[in-house]
C-alpha cells in the first residue's frame, strides 16, 4: 500500500506528539529536500518522518494492501509477483488505489458543506511544501520550510517515555540508584541484594505461584562514567530503561535492575596480581572493573534462575539495548521458540 494513507491504525498519543507544531519545527525539511528531493513533501513520507523522529514505531499492517491491475494469472508467475510485491494481498481488509469513483460529482447535500477562500484571489495551495505555520501564524503562500530548531535541545513537547527519561532524580532511592526507573515502594522478598524492581505484571504474582519471565539488566556506574555517575543517569539511558519497562509491563513480565555490583569486586587472585605489580587497590579495581562487571551479569543471571520465585525464563539484557517492538511479545516469543525446540538456552 502507498505509505501511511492507504489504511492505517494511528495511536492518538503518537499523532498528538509527532504532529505537535513544536516537534514538527524540529525536523530539518530543508535538508531533507536537498537530500531526498520532492518525495519529502508526500504526506505518506512526511508523516512517517515525523513519527520516526519522535521514536514511534511504524510498520506494515497486513490488513492494508495495494490494488494492482497487472496481476499474473498463472500460479508460478503469481507466486513470483507476491514475493516481489508483498503489498499484494487480495484477502486483506483494506485495499489502497481503488479510484473507480474519482471524478464523480459530489451530491448536492455534501456540496453545500464546501466553502471557498474569503480572499478575492486565493493562494495556490496545490504547490508542494509551500504552506507553513509558526504557532498560529501562517507564512505567505508559497513559502520555503522554516529553519529547523536545534535537534539536540529538549525544548519540544515530550512524549511519555522521554518525560520519564528527563524526570528528576528520586531522593528516596540510594544515591547510586537515583535516576533509574525503580519502583521505590515495591520490594518483593525474591529480590536479590540491592536490586530494584522496575515493574512486575506477571499473571500469577498475586497468587504467589511465581513463574513467568524476568528481564534483568545491570546498570553499573563505571569509572569512565559511561552509564552515568552516582546520583545522575544520562537521558539516553533513562529513555532506554523506560522503553523496556513499558514493554515488560505491557506483556505481563517482570523487570529488575542491578545498580550495585557484588562486594568485594576484586577477587583474591586479582589482588595478588596487583600486589606483585605494586598497584594500589583503586588502580587494581579500575583495571579489572570491565571484566568484573561482565561477570556480574552471569552472577545476576544465576541468582534469579535459582530464585525461589521459580521464574520460567530469565533474560539478561545489556544496558544499552532496547525492546522497541511493542507489538511483539519478544520475550514470550523467545520462550516459545525454546519450548518448541526443546532447548534451555537461547
Amino acid at each position: 500500500h502507498f505509505g501511511l494513507t492507504g489504511g492505517t491504525y494511528l495511536r492518538t498519543e503518537a499523532i498528538l506528539d509527532a504532529f505537535h507544531p513544536d516537534n514538527i519545527a524540529r525536523i530539518d525539511f530543508q535538508g531533507l529536500v536537498r537530500k531526498e528531493g520532492e518525495k519529502v513533501w508526500s504526506s505518506d513520507l512526511s508523516m512517517h518522518l515525523a513519527l520516526s523522529a519522535r521514536g514511534w514505531v511504524v510498520y506494515p499492517w497486513k490488513e492494508a494492501a495495494q490494488k494492482f491491475d497487472d496481476v499474473p494469472k498463472d500460479g508460478e508467475a503469481l507466486a513470483k509477483f507476491r514475493k516481489e510485491y508483498p503489498a499484494y494481498r487480495p484477502e486483506a481488509a483494506f485495499q489502497h488505489a481503488h479510484k473507480e469513483r474519482y471524478g464523480e460529482k459530489l451530491p448536492e447535500e455534501e456540496n453545500k458543506l464546501l466553502v471557498g477562500f474569503h480572499d478575492p484571489t486565493p493562494p495556490d495551495v496545490t504547490c508542494h511544501g509551500c504552506v507553513w505555520y509558526t504557532g498560529d501564524f501562517r507564512w505567505p503562500i508559497p513559502s520555503e520550510a522554516p529553519i529547523a530548531k536545534p535537534m539536540d535541545k529538549f525544548d519540544a513537547v515530550k512524549p511519555g517515555l522521554v518525560a520519564v527519561a528527563q524526570a528528576g532524580v528520586n531522593d528516596e532511592l540510594p544515591v547510586g540508584a537515583r535516576g533509574l526507573n525503580i519502583d521505590v515502594g515495591a520490594k518483593p522478598a525474591w529480590l536479590k541484594k540491592e536490586d530494584g524492581l522496575v515493574v512486575d505484571t506477571r499473571w500469577n504474582q498475586e497468587l504467589g505461584k511465581g513463574g513467568g519471565i524476568l528481564l534483568a539488566q545491570t546498570i553499573l556506574s563505571n569509572k569512565g562514567g559511561d552509564w552515568g555517575t552516582k546520583g545522575y543517569r544520562s537521558r539516553w539511558l533513562r529513555a532506554i530503561l523506560a522503553t523496556n519497562g513499558a514493554h515488560i509491563k505491557h506483556h505481563n513480565h517482570a523487570m529488575v535492575l542491578r545498580w550495585q555490583p557484588t562486594q568485594p569486586q576484586l577477587t583474591p587472585w586479582q589482588l595478588e596480581n596487583c600486589a606483585k605489580d605494586n598497584k594500589n587497590t583503586e588502580t587494581c579495581g579500575m583495571e579489572n572493573e570491565r571484566e568484573n562487571f561482565n561477570w556480574e551479569k552471569h552472577l545476576m543471571l544465576s541468582e534469579y534462575l535459582e530464585s525461589p520465585e521459580r521464574f520460567s525464563y530469565v533474560m539478561l539484557l545489556d544496558a544499552d539495548a532496547a525492546l522497541v517492538r511493542t507489538d511483539h511479545n519478544t520475550l514470550g516469543e523467545m520462550a516459545a521458540a525454546l519450548e518448541v525446540a526443546g532447548k534451555d538456552l537461547l
